[in-house]
């Protein structure tokens, strides 16, 4: 297994997957428009609505690994809800605008893409989203806590689900429904990274709502191997009898908490 996982990282070409996810965004355009779209060698111009770091989210840094290899096809300005942007890439080759620039500019822009997921990083898009559509990945598939935190929990469980959330015996809606109805239904196309949120909107809501989907491993740079967990420690500066207790975005059942919790006894 260790060896396969060796191949695997020495096969992965961070321009390959680059190119397998611009193949997928333009796919997902074509399918939406329902004739050919040209993609010629001029770079289309692109919003890229997602944080970025230092917000503290994978998403950010995921959007930081993956903006070089998209530049290599697109115009990018980045629209973001934050102050600041650490990463010097970002700075030195985009163009960064706020999101009331971006409302009174929209029509600038050949693509859109925005990059969802279940925190508070995110309450900007959805508004954006449903007056300005454009192609989203869907990094969380279940979005109840970012729409509690906004206030409108209520309307988008039922424009989601319908009355059933409101019958039914759960009293944590944010938890047991996904409530991604209207962000699924605002989309030209979505873009996942396995077949597993896909399955669970077929699930929930019927074929037919993923006929726009693309499914697209998780663009990441490959982790280097450190060895044995002493030589973890060591890199880590963690002594080697201190009590490790790790965080993996929301703790809860899609965190596979009691799993994580194995994992950190026996480390």
């Amino acid at each position: 297994m260790v060896e396969n996982a060796k191949k695997q990282i020495s096969n992965f070409s961070w321009n390959n997957s680059g190119k397998l996810a611009i193949e997928a965004f333009e796919n997902l355009l074509r399918k939406k428009a329902g004739r050919n779209i040209d993609v010629s060698s001029k770079r289309k111009k692109l919003a890229y609505i997602s944080p970025l770091p230092p917000q503290r989210s994978g998403i950010a840094d995921y959007s930081a690994e993956l903006l070089p290899s998209l530049s290599e096809y697109y115009e990018i300005d980045v629209i973001v809800d934050q102050s600041d942007i650490s990463d010097e890439w970002i700075n030195n080759n985009c163009n960064i605008q706020s999101v009331n620039w971006f409302k009174d500019n929209s029509e600038l822009y050949d693509r859109v893409l925005y990059h969802f997921g279940n925190s508070y990083f995110h309450q900007h898009m959805f508004e954006l989203l449903y007056k300005y559509p454009g192609t989203v990945v869907l990094h969380d598939f279940f979005l109840g806590h970012v729409i509690d935190s906004m206030g409108i929990l209520s309307q988008e469980s039922y424009y989601s689900h319908g009355y059933k959330t409101f019958l039914s015996e759960s009293q944590d809606i944010v938890w047991d429904y996904p409530t991604n109805k209207r962000v699924i239904d605002h989309a030209h196309g979505v873009i996942v990274h396995s077949q597993y949120p896909k399955q669970l909107a077929i699930d929930w809501y019927g074929y037919s709502v993923t006929k726009n989907w693309s499914v697209i491993p998780l663009l990441r740079l490959p982790a280097e191997p450190v060895g044995l967990k002493q030589q973890c420690r060591k890199k880590l500066n963690i002594p080697e009898d201190a009590f490790l207790v790790c965080t993996f975005g929301l703790m809860g059942a899609t965190e596979a908490e009691q799993r994580t919790a194995r994992c950190m006894v026996s480390f």
